[in-house]
């Protein structure tokens, strides 16, 4: 490793040793004063007298993992609501087991207890709003769809106040009516959940019971509470304009600044629809990617996506990155989105280009149209996607249907038809399955079949498996114990590849996995082995490989993970299976609530004793640092690092990349910031005794954002 290489992780060190002591010095007080529930009572009821209350049947919360086991805490929750709010209150009761967690951005991982709401305003549309509160103070607002993913990209103008004692939680959430989608008409019904986390033990408590394994019957099963007024004007007008001025450090090229200006508009003409147009959107404030392993991948690595725009109202848009893979976008020049969610269906459109003076993208067109329609049992999707440019263009249908004729019980087919021209040449190519799925409250067990011709193209998302014909069964098991154990988690998936075309077998795989908890979920053993039949380039070849992990999730403060594995694994580049040992770790600590770091770490080792032109040593790691420093001012940090080195000629070799992230984020009020940062992209390109880092990019950046 270099001297350069080491200076900057030396610095990254020091400067995570100074945000400590800024930490350290920026402490969160102590609890106030012991407040006695009837008195807490008394202020609420004064505080929202000029409201009209709300009546609900919500009633003691229960363990949502056991057959129900009430909660032991005695906690009280109300309902207010005026023309343009709706109030949500909880008095929770608490112990010396609060664990208050960390300070972090709104939608961050607090690590502490925590108070939700869900609410469903369509019941049929097994959609709903998730709301969660920290004690200290940190809202977390989201969407929820069919499979309980939750959309966290989703925001609310909701105000959260959070208020200790040594006694008691109080949670006042005050949530605008123009950010649901609501029906037209008074009186107004909502199914809501209410629950309650607590970090020690990992016990969650929830009012009705009802589990999520039950799929659309949790959204159909809520504890009703009915609005008799008419609610306000729902439509609501957001905009932000923002300035980006950016300085590329980079010697070359001459030290250039860059400026951009640009801008978002969002009208929503009634509760339940949205209209999004985007000019230039900026990403200079988005964090690093982390660093992946493609050390050895047959195919590219797919990159989370972490890119705002791209990630609101997403499930209504993708059904798989397969088919609609946002990062092929680049840098966006303009870009629009449409959505409309009704009792019973949802429409969403999305349109933008690329900009086609970005080194990395022909200047393609990108659409994608998304249609759901729900009923009693069952649910039709159907999506287009197209990616066009001036010599090429590839569109692709898709339908698929839910159907579940037994609460338990899920068939879904679906089916894509695809078309491609470029140039002179065009094609048409399909792709089909079916999935079977039988869940209960304990196991959930699947079947699948998949097949898909040779000139199938999803050229808008990461679809690599063309004349292909799969069959999948798998079990899962998870049953929550008492005791020291207390938690049994159980996998087990085989997988089955041939050719369509010929029928000649491509890959043959099976995977169990095994998840122990223990003493109330403060511990975890994480067992994996998994074995493959893999032909690649006309050989077959059998993998193998064999993990044991160690978790420690006991408190907020300190959670780490740690695993070994061992085995045999196909270098790709070699073509040749070779015997693989990898470490990994994960180390996360949280410091005086308000500054948290993240460090991850691979070590991948081959064994070849024949090569010298082959490295056979692979490094990863992610670094993440956040410091809050004010409520509304967070200071983020973080880099990545590959690796490994490959002599392509006797006096060449390539090294690895290393990539730096610092952000200062100043919310000076509402959707208006100010950013300030750099980030640097670095990489290792020796000839001969040439040793020093090449800067791929060095950008020093500031945006100012506004919003109205």
């Amino acid at each position: 490793m270099s001297v350069v290489k080491i200076n900057i992780i030396l610095g990254f060190i020091v400067f995570t040793m100074l945000l400590v002591l800024k930490a350290y010095s920026t402490q969160i007080g102590d609890y106030p004063q012991q407040i006695e529930t009837q008195e807490l009572l008394r202020n609420i009821q004064e505080k929202y007298q000029d409201l009209t209350p709300i009546s609900s049947d919500i009633g003691v919360l229960g363990d949502k993992d056991n057959q129900f086991s009430p909660s032991p805490f005695a906690d009280s929750v109300m309902f207010y609501a005026d023309e343009e709010y709706l109030y949500c209150i909880y008095i929770a009761q608490v112990d010396s087991s609060l664990e208050r967690g960390r300070v972090v951005k709104k939608d961050g991982d607090t690590q502490s207890d925590a108070i939700a709401f869900t609410l469903i305003t369509q019941p049929n549309q097994f959609f709903a709003y998730g709301f969660e509160a920290s004690p200290l103070g940190v809202l977390s607002d989201y969407t929820l769809d069919t499979s309980f993913n939750a959309d966290w990209s989703w925001n609310s103008d909701s105000r959260l106040t959070s208020t200790l004692s040594d006694n008691n939680w109080l949670v006042e959430l005050r949530i605008p009516w123009c950010d649901l989608r609501m029906g037209s008409k008074a009186p107004y019904t909502l199914g809501v959940y209410v629950s309650r986390f607590c970090y020690q033990g990992k016990k969650s408590y929830r009012y009705p019971y009802v589990q999520y394994t039950s799929g659309p019957f949790f959204f159909q099963n809520g504890a009703q509470i009915i609005i008799n007024n008419p609610i306000g004007k729902q439509g609501n007008f957001k905009a932000d304009a923002y300035y980006v001025a950016i300085y590329d450090s980079k010697e070359n090229r001459g030290n250039i600044w860059y400026k951009n200006i640009g801008g978002n508009l969002n009208i929503k003409p009634y509760s339940n629809a949205s209209f999004k147009i985007s000019i230039k959107p900026d990403f200079s404030d988005t964090p690093l990617d982390s660093a992946v392993d493609n050390y050895n991948s047959k195919n590219p690595p797919q990159i989370a996506e972490n890119r705002s725009f791209f990630l609101e109202d997403y499930d209504l848009l993708a059904v798989s990155s397969d088919l609609w893979y946002t990062r092929n976008i680049i840098s966006p020049i303009f870009a629009g989105k449409y959505t409309r969610v009704s009792q019973d269906r949802a429409v969403a459109l999305v349109f933008l280009r690329d900009d086609p003076s970005n080194n990395l993208s022909n200047g393609d067109f990108f659409n994608a149209l998304g249609y759901s329609r729900t009923f009693a049992t069952s649910k039709v999707n159907i999506n287009l996607y197209g990616r066009q440019n001036d010599d090429f263009h590839n569109e692709l249908a898709h339908a698929s249907f839910s159907y579940r004729p037994l609460e338990p019980l899920e068939i879904l087919p679906i089916v894509n038809f695809s078309y491609m021209k470029q140039d002179s040449l065009s094609s048409m190519g399909y792709d089909a399955g079916i999935t079977l799925t039988n869940t209960h409250s304990d196991y959930t067990f699947w079947v699948a079949s998949e097949l898909t011709d040779t000139n199938f193209r999803a050229d808008m998302g990461s679809f690599y498996n063309q004349d292909r014909f799969q069959n999948t069964v798998g079990f899962f098991y998870d049953k929550p114990r008492n005791g020291f154990l207390s938690r049994l988690q159980s996998n087990v998936q085989w997988q089955l590849d041939n050719t369509l075309s010929s029928g000649e077998l491509m890959s043959s795989s099976g995977n169990y996995s095994q998840l122990v908890y223990l003493d109330n979920n403060n511990y975890a053993i994480a067992m994996e082995t998994y074995y493959r039949a893999e032909k690649f380039q006309s050989q077959l070849y059998h993998p193998y490989k064999a993990t044991l992990g160690l978790n420690w999730l006991k408190n907020s403060r300190l959670t780490a993970f740690a695993s070994v594995s061992g085995g045999k694994e196909i270098v790709y580049s070699l073509s040749e299976i070779l015997p693989v040992i990898n470490y990994y770790g994960v180390i996360q600590i949280n410091l005086l609530e308000k500054l948290w770091i993240y460090y991850n770490l691979t070590y991948v080792r081959y064994s070849h004793s024949k090569l010298d032109y082959w490295d056979p040593e692979y490094n990863l790691m992610n670094l993440i640092n956040n410091i809050v420093l004010q409520k509304n001012i967070i200071l983020s940090q973080g880099l990545s690092l590959t690796n490994y080195n490959i002599t392509m000629k006797p006096d060449m070799e390539y090294l690895g990349n290393l990539g730096y992230y610092l952000n200062l984020d100043w919310n000076v009020g509402s959707n208006s910031h100010i950013y300030a940062g750099y980030k640097s992209q670095y990489s290792h390109y020796s000839i001969q005794s040439d040793n020093d880092l090449i800067t791929d990019a060095s950008n020093f950046y500031l945006k100012i954002q506004l919003g109205f």
